[in-house]
């Protein structure tokens, strides 16, 4: 939470401006549906905001109420709220929310152990993709957060005497978790079957649970209208955006310095290897092999549970990791980190189980697992601190430049083209190791910007779907391997020379250009 507020005012992100004035929209017309009187927003969105359900909107709704009234009181009370200050607002609320996952995690696991539940909630909150997902005016980190929330509710129906009302909050967390991304829906069909694992591990129709599953699923219908009537109230418009969403989902998103960088259409096989690839060597750590040991420690964890006749709750688990990964990999081509966020807490909560189980063991062992523990929440919170201060204050392009040469001068051994904006920028007489022949370097290194203010720039490939493609000297607001048309701050980048060549940097921004 204070390396998310420290680093708060990273900078420029796509979709703040449309919540923004959807929200102005609602206050000027006093109808509190996402709406919107901006031309472009009309023209490419329509009269109304359904892409996300409306959970995002009454949260930027809440923001601005509550930036307007600090307005009133610390600035001038006269002029409207502009939108720097509302996306501070916003940004701070969504984090705040966000974060609670980890006090859900915690709660999922304390009943039978209050270290595993730490455990849990600092895998969750340590993760640099949540924290920095987690500042956005976005639906991704609040569902992970509902998505903690419905396993607590799960964990805690377990052998408990209130195990009804248990359910029936997780099917409301369920409802909740949809009512801020659609794609969370799977969870109902979870909950069912969790209910029905429980009172017939045989899973015979006879025992099929149909009144509790009608119970289950006006709970979950109610408290998702609760958020978006739209559903209701303008049924066509809502229905035109979901299917717009999963039209485009389905077939491509926007293209960048002329390539499709976000999409992948080499067929399902292709895409579940680029998910899990970001599920074993990022989203858990920014340390590709701390992140591996740790998603190895999940199955440790889900063994162990399974062993313990907590088997309805690791199946479920298993399934609902399963499903998104047939889900997104069978039916979308669009490859977005922002839309793979909320199974972090079902792999926390795996993960928490198998190093409790682990400090079980022999003394040599159980050393061991302390060992790694402490250096894996360590390292995780030092890379939070290191990316928050990085942010703020910042680097200007002396800066920049200047951690360039330092690079350099650091890696005597290597050989460095750079682009014809750096040739002119820098000094280069002192170092050796620039060379202006690209057939003899090692490492082309560019600015973002190289790519950014060339508007018919046409690359051959430039790749967002790959763990450790780029490096980068500058700010780390966000992971630039995943979101490579991100708008926010100049950065300079550093790619190996042949991956340079093939996706055709060199001959679009190289020196000779």
């Amino acid at each position: 939470m204070v390396t998310g507020l420290i680093g708060i005012n990273f900078g420029e992100q796509w979709d703040e401006y449309i919540h923004y004035y959807t929200v102005q929209c609602s206050l000027k017309s006093k109808i509190l549906l996402p709406c919107s009187n901006v031309p472009e927003l009309v023209e490419y969105y329509g009269n109304a905001y359904y892409n996300y359900p409306s959970f995002t909107y009454l949260l930027s709704l809440i923001s601005y109420v509550v930036g307007n009234v600090l307005k009133n009181i610390f600035l001038d009370p006269q002029t409207p709220l502009s939108f720097e200050h509302f996306r501070i607002v916003a940004r701070s609320l969504f984090l705040a929310l966000s974060c609670c996952s980890g006090l859900w995690l915690y709660f999922s696991l304390s009943k039978t152990s209050k270290v595993a539940g730490i455990i849990a909630a600092s895998i969750q909150l340590l993760s640099w993709e949540f924290a920095y997902h987690s500042r956005w005016i976005a639906p991704d980190a609040l569902t992970a957060q509902f998505c903690a929330l419905w396993l607590m509710a799960l964990a805690r129906s377990e052998n408990s005497v209130y195990r009804q009302r248990w359910i029936a909050f997780a099917a409301i967390a369920a409802g909740l978790a949809t009512a801020t991304k659609y794609t969370a829906g799977a969870l109902l069909p979870a909950t069912i079957f969790f209910v029905w694992f429980t009172e017939s591990q045989n899973l015979k129709l006879r025992d099929f649970p149909i009144k509790s599953v009608i119970k289950l699923i006006i709970l979950f219908v109610k408290y998702f209208i609760i958020i978006t009537p739209g559903m209701i109230l303008q049924p066509l418009e809502f229905i035109s955006d979901l299917r717009y969403e999963m039209q485009h989902y389905a077939s491509g998103h926007n293209s960048h310095y002329g390539v499709a960088v976000y999409d992948i259409h080499d067929g399902p096989l292709v895409f579940a290897a680029r998910l899990w690839e970001y599920i074993s060597f990022a989203l858990i750590s920014p340390i590709p092999l701390l992140s591996f040991i740790l998603l190895l420690t999940s199955l440790v964890g889900a063994l162990h549970l399974f062993r313990t006749n907590r088997r309805a709750l690791v199946i479920t688990i298993a399934g609902v990791i399963l499903f998104y990964t047939c889900f997104f990999s069978g039916i979308t081509v669009v490859f977005l980190v922002r839309n793979y966020i909320f199974i972090l807490p079902f792999l926390a909560f795996l993960i928490a189980n198998g190093i409790e189980r682990m400090l079980q063991y022999n003394k040599s062992i159980r050393s061991l697992v302390i060992g790694l523990t402490i250096a894996a929440t360590t390292l995780n919170y030092y890379n939070l601190i290191d990316s928050a201060f990085s942010i703020n204050p910042g680097y200007n392009e002396n800066k920049l430049q200047a951690l360039l040469v330092q690079h350099i001068r650091t890696h005597p051994g290597e050989k460095f083209a750079v682009s014809k904006s750096l040739r002119k920028s820098i000094n280069y007489e002192n170092l050796s190791n620039v060379v202006k022949p690209k057939e003899e370097a090692d490492t082309f290194a560019y600015r973002h910007d190289d790519l950014r203010r060339q508007k018919n720039i046409k690359l051959k490939d430039y790749p967002s779907n790959r763990h450790n493609t780029f490096k980068w000297l500058g700010s780390r607001e966000v992971n630039y391997n995943y979101y490579v048309s991100w708008i926010g701050r100049d950065r300079i980048l550093l790619v190996p020379m042949k991956e340079a060549d093939r996706m055709g940097l060199t001959s679009a921004i190289g020196e000779n250009s």
